[in-house]
């Protein structure tokens, strides 16, 4: 063939056109194998398919339309059959096409007598090549796809069946797929066998390239290709190849274009020693080979098929012995390089990391060290199902392809990969100015070495020229925008293919430097303008997307081990499922998407879970630590001497460690428990703080977002698991839980653990925190389990207070809280003291501080009742009382009349008693918002004094002020909570001011009580007789106000004459009646000093000061003057 013919033919053009169809072809007959077959399912599952189906496997290929059973079924249906089957027979048109044309293509190249060197025509050499190998692996992978013949039965018979005429594709289809893969090897044989000496150049050409890059770790060490510590003068230099594509090129495809040029060329390879070298080390190192993702080809058989049907019979020996070396050595040799790869690509991310510059000069090497990785990871993948060749002797161990430490390998490979992403104008600006000025000009002065030019001067001149259209003043800015550079790229394939022709000589294997000049360019043109499709070639790893079983084992064993801070590597991978890979076939995308997103989520979801159960675990310990500071703890670590001799007496180890014990260190390589714990959480962050964010699909998942949900959880279940530490109680009767203040410092405990957690991932611990504690101020959690709020409120509600009412403890109003009797094994005070109520304020907050408020009132409520019901049923006698209050001889017959005059003052005791505890829990609430939000306080405190509007504005801004904890007036929850027992008319009004009348007359039959003695150190009584101040003076106000016919100081005024009017009686009573009524005068005082209504002076007015005064001192004097001075009075 002539020049002329040579360049009319475009074999160029072809070359690429046609490798590009062969890679979508072979992307959409995998997806018909492995997706599509459920489109044509719903024809196939129909019965009245059934007889249509068999007839056209048992006639293929030769179906008679007429004789087709079914056929009226077939002509009713036919336009929805080849609707449903339209997409994998178009892939089959196209399939054929694909084969023809490639033969096409092989004779024109025979006849234009090319001659090819991969050194001199890299170009036409490897799109040669891929496209041989596409051919095979279509054709091997389509004897794989079952339902072809049926497909192609149904498709003709629907077709006839609709009055359509039959392209005339199917019976040359039907040729194609007729057979098994079996005699798949003698057909290729035909159709490539005459196309031997080309494949046989190509491989001769490259060999010693192959066994330059097919040597093992030690020979890689020594080589320092990838070291460039050891010679730091030159890491700024740019790395040179004679041809740097090749370089990079995978040694999976040097594999498929030896073995599967043996396959076709089995007759003549076997003639040729440095074509076979080749065939014996690729048999040496893997047993299977690749088709397409998980498909694959066992080796063995493959090459034994092929030498029968070529008549070669010189291959059972050589199979024998290199399967055995791909079973017993193979593993080790991959396992080394392995190794000799996680600690350079570690290495080099760090270096290119601290000096990025480095991407521009290094960029051949950092290619050609993710191609290797890429080998690697492949060489496990196809490697891990595949079975093994009976010619093999030796026996395959189950850790050969399971490396523990893959996670490592493939992190570094991620993070440079995603590094080159992040800095793409460096490398693109860098070789943008290297092909302006230094390739251009060494082409130009290389090209010289060139005889015999024609057209491909023409070629060379228009690459020139694209190259001097490279924009020079724009390549050092930071938004580089690369021009299209594909036509220098052409341009250099076609010379080539002028320049290689027998009849001329081959003039371009006599200028070795121009070539070189070229193949440089032309590979800087890919960093320019190709940049992400190199990478993805070199790097890409969607090869995982069939062997997500492999990624699922490996990321178990990575995420429960110590490689944990790699896991995230593994979502990171099924983010790029639908990446390059899918280019060739978007249909793909249809399946692959939903998994992907559903595989990222699940796995980053399985970190953040890893993480809550670290660190719930290290919490725990955290807490027991926070615990050992405790004071009580403190008491007993510091003991007795005696205690401790006997200890060291009998040699006994100690009964308590002593705080930072777990801190102290023989060595500083010896790790505890808790730092193995420790380095589990800083890895599980590390993984999950990695990335920013992971795009998939239209998705964007953010890792370190996942931690928290799992956090709150741990969080959550620890403070379950305290609240549910069973509690030594000495009282069997009484059930106790944890105190507030051991709660509060195991949350603080957490809290630290938290932080720390905050140091290592970037995420809001407060948030966490406050999202928390804030459903443990609510009375149950979302799920519905009990929380910190709902635990102490029913405890304290029906427990402590019970308990406190009938008798077992008193109100301490000089300490503030609820003491128990000394004689009772329940401890009251140490659960109501200051710092456990404002403890407990701290944990829950205002919220929950109002609920138990809340709780305690609806418990005031019903002791009202009960006392409604009293009043009721005195309310003749009361009446005649009040209306003859200063007639108190009338008066005392009336009053031994009174029914329920005890159980009045008792429930009054309780109403008291709980409204103190209230009390309690208000101050403490002010004193933890006074110090945590002092400015806010002040606001509120200021609002509630000066502020002058409505009373509905009043109204609330008393229930802002109350829960803050300020003290009103009028309580307006009590008040709000006792509408419905308080009638606004007349009648009701008179029964609750007889209710003021009933107490008043009540007080001086406290006088007759044992108990009813004034303790100075407790200001108050054993029997809680001082709550009834607190009851009668916040309930007036709460009754009177709602009420309204009064204010509430008359009725005060009104009981305090009636009341004092009685109690003075108590100096004429008999001596066994009144023997307390000192006590008794006391609490009268105590009305005054609590209620905002009454003063000193008022009472001063009714009842003489000196008569306080002296009870004060009878009171507060020593018990032995007292008893002294009742002998006295007696005598």
């Amino acid at each position: 063939m002539s020049l002329a013919n040579v360049s009319e033919s475009r074999i160029g053009e072809r070359l690429v056109l046609l490798t590009l169809q062969g890679n979508q072809v072979l992307n959409r007959l995998y997806d018909i194998k492995k997706y599509a077959q459920d489109m044509c399912k719903e024809v196939y599952d129909e019965k009245s398919m059934e007889p249509v189906i068999k007839y056209v496997v048992k006639k293929f290929p030769n179906w008679e339309t007429k004789n087709v059973p079914s056929f009226a079924y077939l002509k009713q249906k036919s336009q929805d059959i080849l609707k449903d089957i339209k997409m994998p027979m178009d892939m089959l048109r196209d399939l054929l096409e694909f084969k023809e044309r490639s033969l096409e293509l092989f004779n024109i190249i025979a006849a234009a007598q090319l001659e090819f060197d991969m050194l001199v025509n890299y170009d036409v050499c490897r799109l040669y090549l891929d496209i041989l190998s596409l051919y095979c692996q279509i054709m091997f992978l389509i004897a794989r796809v079952p339902d072809c013949k049926i497909l192609l039965g149904v498709f003709h018979v629907a077709v006839e069946a609709g009055n359509s005429t039959v392209d005339t594709f199917v019976p040359r289809l039907c040729s194609v797929i007729q057979g098994h893969e079996s005699s798949m090897f003698k057909r290729l044989q035909e159709d490539l066998s005459i196309f031997h000496r080309p494949i046989t150049q190509c491989l001769s050409s490259v060999s010693k390239v192959i066994m330059r890059r097919m040597i093992n770790a030690e020979q890689l060490q020594n080589q320092n290709t990838f070291n460039l510590f050891n010679n730091p003068n030159i890491m700024r230099n740019p790395t040179q190849y004679t041809l740097p594509s090749v370089e990079y090129i995978s040694m999976d495809q040097f594999a498929k274009w030896t073995l599967f040029g043996f396959i076709c060329c089995a007759s003549s390879f076997i003639f040729n020693d440095e074509v076979m070298a080749l065939v014996r080390l690729f048999l040496s190192d893997s047993y299977c080979i690749t088709l397409f993702r998980d498909e694959v080809l066992p080796i063995a058989p493959a090459i034994e098929g092929a030498a029968k049907a070529a008549k070669v019979q010189k291959v059972d020996k050589m199979l024998i012995e290199v399967c055995t070396a791909a079973v017993t050595t193979s593993p080790g040799y991959h396992r080394g390089r392995r190794a000799f790869l996680r600690g350079t690509l570690k290495e080099w991310y760090h270096l290119i990391s601290d000096k990025p510059g480095l991407l521009g000069p290094k960029f051949p090497l950092i290619l050609q060290m993710l191609s290797m990785t890429k080998d690697e990871i492949n060489w496990i993948c196809r490697h891990t199902d595949a079975p093994v060749p009976k010619q093999a002797k030796g026996k395959v161990h189950a850790d050969d392809f399971h490396d523990p430490l893959l996670c490592e390998l493939l992190f570094y490979h991620m993070k440079i990969v995603l590094f080159i992403r992040k800095h793409p104008q460096m490398i693109r600006r860098y070789y943008a100015e290297y092909l302006i000025n230094f390739d251009k000009d060494n082409i130009i002065e290389q090209r010289e070495g060139l005889q015999n030019e024609g057209d491909e001067r023409g070629c060379i001149d228009s690459a020139l020229t694209c190259l001097s259209a490279i924009p020079s003043e724009n390549t050092a800015e930071g938004d580089f925008k690369p021009p299209p550079l594909a036509a220098v790229r052409l341009d250099w394939i076609r010379t080539q293919i002028f320049t290689c022709q027998s009849p001329l000589g081959f003039p371009l294997r006599k200028a070795p430097q121009f070539c070189s000049a070229m193949h440089n360019a032309t590979f800087h043109t890919n960093c320019v303008d190709k940049l992400f499709p190199t990478v993805d070639e070199v790097a890409d790893l969607g090869v995982f997307v069939s062997y997500h079983q492999i990624l699922d084992t490996l990321f178990q064993s990575t995420i429960a081990g110590p490689t944990a801070r790699y896991a995230i590597v593994i979502p990171y991978i099924c983010s790029q499922f639908c990446g390059e890979n899918l280019r060739y076939c978007p249909e793909e995308l249809a399946y692959v998407g939903p998994f992907s997103v559903k595989v990222v989520n699940a796995y980053l979801e399985q970190i953040a879970e890893a993480l809550g159960k670290r660190v719930l675990s290290m919490s725990e310990e955290f807490i027991s630590l926070h615990a050992a500071l405790l004071p009580h703890h403190a008491l007993l670590l510091d003991g007795s001497k005696k205690l401790k001799a006997e200890t060291k007496k009998k040699g006994k180890e100690e009964l308590f460690d002593q705080p930072g014990l777990e801190s102290y260190r023989v060595r500083r390589e010896l790790l505890s428990k808790s730092d193995e714990k420790l380095y589990a959480i800083m890895d599980l962050c590390y993984t999950l703080n990695n990335l920013p964010k992971l795009e998939v699909w239209k998705h964007t998942f953010v890792p370190r977002e996942y931690a928290i949900q799992p956090l709150e959880d741990a969080f959550m279940l620890l403070i379950f698991t305290q609240l549910e530490v069973p509690v030594v109680s000495k009282d069997k009767e009484v059930p106790e839980v944890i105190r507030p203040t051991v709660l509060l410092n195991a949350i603080k405990g957490m809290l630290n653990m938290f932080r720390m957690v905050e140091n290592f991932l970037n995420i809001d611990v407060v948030r966490i925190f406050n999202h928390v504690l804030l459903q443990h101020a609510q009375d149950l959690e979302i799920n519905g389990q009990r929380t910190i709020c709902h635990v102490y409120a029913a405890w304290y509600n029906t427990v402590l207070l019970r308990r406190i009412c009938t008798g077992t403890g008193c109100f301490a109003v000089n300490r503030h809280c609820f003491v128990s009797r000394q004689k009772e094994l329940f401890q009251a005070e140490m659960y109501t003291d200051p710092t456990e109520m404002k403890a407990l304020c701290e944990m829950i907050g205002a919220y929950g501080i109002r609920h138990i408020g809340d709780q305690c009132v609806d418990l005031v409520v019903s002791q009202v009742n009960e006392i409604k019901k009293l009043l009721i049923i005195n309310k003749d006698h009361l009446h005649n009382i009040r209306g003859n209050s200063d007639k108190i001889d009338l008066c005392a017959d009336w009053v031994k009349k009174l029914h329920g005059t005890d159980e009045l003052l008792q429930r009054l005791t309780i109403v008291g008693t709980i409204l103190n505890f209230r009390k309690l829990l208000f101050n403490a609430m002010k004193e933890v918002l006074s110090k945590r939000v002092p400015f806010v306080m002040n606001s509120v405190v200021d609002f509630k004094e000066h502020y002058s509007g409505s009373d509905k504005a009043h109204e609330q801004l008393d229930y802002l002020a109350i829960t803050a904890g300020l003290e009103c007036v009028v309580d307006p929850k009590l008040k709000s909570a006792l509408v419905l027992q308080c009638d606004v008319n007349q009648q009701d009004y008179m029964l609750w001011c007889l209710m003021m009348i009933f107490v008043a007359i009540g007080l001086p039959t406290l006088a007759s009580n044992d108990q009813s003695v004034y303790q100075p150190s407790l200001a108050g009584y054993e029997n809680n007789i001082h709550c009834i101040a607190t009851a009668v003076n916040q309930l007036s106000a709460a009754i009177f106000t709602i009420i309204g016919y009064c204010t509430v100081q008359e009725r005060m005024h009104e009981f305090l004459a009636v009341a004092t009017a009685h109690l003075l009686r108590l100096g004429q009573e008999n001596e066994k009646d009144a023997r307390h009524r000192d006590s008794i005068y006391i609490l009268l005082h105590r009305f005054v000093e609590e209620s905002p209504f009454l003063t000193m002076n008022l009472l001063e007015t009714c009842f003489p000061y000196i008569v306080l005064r002296n009870s004060y001192n009878t009171a507060y004097k020593p018990k032995k003057e007292k008893k002294k001075r009742e002998e006295e009075q007696t005598y």
